[in-house]
C-alpha cells in the first residue's frame, strides 16, 4: 500500500469519526482539518501515479465544504446520534475509496526458495537485421533483456519496482493504452518485487540451469515476476527478452524508449479472424479441423502482414540472444551472470505469442532441453504434427474463456487450440514426457502477474475466477518443477504430486478422440494430410532461415 493510500483512508476514517462524535470539542475544527488532509493525499497520490485516489479526491472536498459549512454555521452542538448524515458520509467514503480497494499496490508473492534474487537489465543490439518491424531503414534491431539470478547478498541494496521510474510513463501506459486508459498499471510502480537490483552474483557458483523467456504479445519483459523469482530463489537463472516493438514501449538501460507499434493490435485482429483460422478453432470435426489448420497455415506466406511479420522475427530474436549469450558477447555489467549460465542445456519458456515460438525453438535448436508454452497459441508450422524432440509442458487458460474471448465456438470435436501441435497425430498422447493442463476458470490474461492487482469484481471479469494463490503458485509449483525433472534430472513424481493441491482447478488434458479419429482415416488421407504439412513445413523453413 502507497503512503499516500495510508494518508487517505486514515483522514477519511478520521473524518468520519469526527462527524459522529458531536460532543467532540473543537469538532468543526477537527472536521476541516481531515478533509484538507484527505485533500492533500489524494492529490499526493495522484502526482505519484495513484490515479484511482481521484475519486478520494470529490469525496473530501465534499468534506472540506461540509466542514467549512459547519464552522461558518457557528450552531448550537446537536445531540443523539447522527444516523442519516453518518450513512450517508459512510456511502460516499466508500464510493471515494472504492477504486483503491479494485486497484490495490500487493506484494509479489515471497519466493520458496533459498537463495536472494538479483536482477539486472541490458541491451543487446542484431547489427545483421536493419529496419525490422517498421523502423528507420538502418536502424539496427535492439533488444531489452531483463536477468534474474541467484545473488549473494543484499545488504544496502533495494528491491526493484515492478515498474521502473522511467517505465511508468513508457511501459506501462503502453499496456493501458491497450485498454483505452493509458494510466491503468501506473500506480504499479510503487509495487516493490522480491528482486535487489545491480545485487553482487552468487560465489562460487557455476553451469547454473538456465532459461530463456518470451513475453505475451504487447506485453513486456517483466510479466511473470513472481514466476521469475520463484525459480531464480530455487537455483536457476532466467533471461526475459522484451521484443521491441511487439512489447508495450521499451526503456533501454540508457534511457532510449521504443514506443510499441500500435498498428499490429488491428491487424493481429484480423489476421487471426480469417475464416480458415476460425475453422481450425472451432471446426464441428477434426476433417474441419486439420483443413482449416492447413489452410490458415498456408495463408501466412509471405509473412507481409505487419502482424505475420512478428513470426519470424522473434524467432531469430530467441536465436540470436541465446547466440551472443552463449558466446558472452554481452555487456561488461551481466558478463558475470553470463559465465555462470549453463548454455548447452536450457529450458526455452514463454507465454501467449511468446510461447507460440518457444514449439519452433524446441524443434529446431539442440540446445533446447525443455520447453514451456504458457497459453501461447500455436503460429508455427514446425510443430503441427510433428513430435517434439524434447520434454514439453502446455498450460492452457480455461478453454470456454479462450473461444468465448476469440468470438468463436468451442470446436464440435478436441479441445484446445494447439490440438495438432507438438506430437504426431498417431501417438498424440501417450508420449511419457509431454504434458497438457488446463487452468480452470483463468483468463488468457490471467496467466501472469496481473491477478496480484486486481480484485473482484473486476479480477473475475479481466482475468478469472481462479483463486489467485492457485493460479500464480500452481503455475509456479507446475513450471519449477518441470524444469526440475528435465534440467536438473530431478526425480520428482512430475506431474502427480505437484496437481494434487490444485486438483480442482488444474486438469490435465486427453486428446485420446483426435489419435482415434487419425488412425481411423483412410491411409490414401493420412499420406495426403502428411505431404500437404510436409511441404508448409519446407516453405516455413525457407522463409525463416531456419536451415541456414
Amino acid at each position: 500500500m502507497a503512503g499516500s493510500d495510508i494518508a487517505i483512508i486514515l483522514s477519511i476514517i478520521g473524518f468520519l469519526g469526527a462527524w459522529l462524535m458531536r460532543p467532540l470539542s473543537f469538532r468543526s475544527c477537527v472536521l476541516l482539518l481531515f478533509a484538507c488532509v484527505g485533500v492533500l493525499s489524494c492529490v499526493w497520490g495522484m502526482m505519484e501515479d495513484r490515479w484511482q485516489a481521484k475519486d478520494a479526491l470529490f469525496v473530501t472536498v465534499g468534506f472540506v465544504c461540509v466542514a467549512l459549512f459547519v464552522l461558518i454555521r457557528n450552531k448550537p452542538r446537536k445531540t443523539g446520534f447522527p444516523f442519516v448524515s453518518g450513512s450517508v458520509f459512510l456511502i460516499c467514503s466508500s464510493f471515494g475509496l472504492y477504486q483503491l480497494y479494485l486497484f490495490p499496490i500487493s506484494s509479489i508473492p515471497k519466493p520458496t526458495g533459498d537463495y536472494i534474487v538479483g536482477v539486472r537489465d541490458f541491451e543487446l543490439d542484431d547489427t545483421s537485421r536493419l529496419g525490422v518491424l517498421g523502423v528507420d531503414s538502418n536502424e539496427e534491431r535492439r533488444l531489452l533483456l531483463r536477468v534474474w539470478y541467484p545473488a549473494q547478498d543484499k545488504a544496502g541494496i533495494k528491491r526493484a519496482r515492478y515498474f521502473r521510474t522511467k517505465e511508468v510513463d513508457h511501459t506501462a501506459k503502453g499496456i493501458g493504452t491497450l485498454f483505452g486508459k493509458p494510466e491503468l498499471l501506473t500506480h504499479l510502480g510503487h509495487v516493490r518485487t522480491n528482486s535487489y537490483e545491480n545485487a553482487p552474483v552468487l560465489e562460487g557458483a557455476s553451469d547454473l540451469p538456465t532459461i530463456l523467456y518470451s513475453h505475451g504479445y504487447l506485453m513486456y519483459a517483466g510479466q511473470h515476476e513472481a514466476l521469475m523469482e520463484n525459480l531464480v530463489s530455487h537455483g536457476y537463472v532466467v533471461y526475459a527478452i522484451q521484443h521491441s516493438r511487439d512489447s508495450s514501449s521499451t526503456v533501454f538501460p540508457d534511457g532510449d524508449v521504443v514506443e510499441m507499434d500500435m498498428s499490429i493490435f488491428e491487424d493481429a485482429s484480423v489476421q487471426t479472424k480469417t475464416e480458415e483460422m476460425i475453422a481450425s478453432l472451432s471446426g464441428n470435426t477434426f476433417d474441419e479441423r486439420i483443413q482449416g489448420v492447413i489452410g490458415s497455415s498456408a495463408q501466412m506466406f509471405p509473412y507481409d502482414g505487419r502482424f505475420l511479420q512478428s513470426i519470424p522475427v522473434w524467432f531469430k530474436d530467441r536465436l540470436f540472444v541465446h547466440n551472443q549469450l552463449a558466446e558472452g558477447k554481452v555487456p561488461e555489467s551481466v558478463r558475470d551472470i553470463v559465465q555462470i549460465s549453463n548454455w548447452e542445456k536450457t529450458g526455452q519458456m514463454g507465454m501467449s505469442f511468446g510461447g507460440s515460438v518457444i514449439g519452433a525453438i524446441c524443434m529446431v535448436d539442440k540446445r533446447c532441453a525443455a520447453g514451456v508454452n504458457i497459453d501461447g497459441r500455436d503460429f508455427h508450422i514446425q510443430t503441427i504434427a510433428n513430435e517434439m524432440p524434447v520434454p514439453f509442458l502446455m498450460i492452457h487458460s480455461d478453454l470456454q474463456k479462450f473461444y468465448a474471448s476469440e468470438g468463436v465456438t468451442p470446436p464440435g470435436k478436441g479441445k484446445t487450440e494447439n490440438d495438432f501441435s507438438y506430437e504426431r497425430l498417431d501417438k498424440i498422447g501417450l508420449k511419457d514426457d509431454f504434458y497438457r493442463m488446463e487452468i480452470q476458470g483463468a483468463h488468457h490474461m490471467g496467466m501472469s502477474d496481473l491477478p496480484l492487482f486486481i480484485r473482484d469484481p473486476l479480477k473475475t471479469e479481466f482475468v478469472g475466477e481462479t483463486p489467485v494463490e492457485v493460479i500464480i503458485r500452481g503455475q509456479n509449483d507446475l513450471i519449477r518443477s518441470f524444469f526440475d525433472k528435465y534440467l536438473r534430472d530431478m526425480s520428482n513424481d512430475f506431474p502427480v504430486s505437484q496437481l494434487e493441491p490444485y486438483k480442482d482447478w488444474i486438469t490435465e488434458i486427453d486428446l485420446t478422440e483426435l489419435r482415434e479419429w487419425w488412425l481411423a482415416l483412410e491411409s490414401d488421407v493420412r499420406i495426403d494430410i502428411e505431404n500437404q504439412l510436409k511441404d508448409l513445413r519446407a516453405r516455413e523453413a525457407r522463409e525463416m532461415g531456419i536451415n541456414d
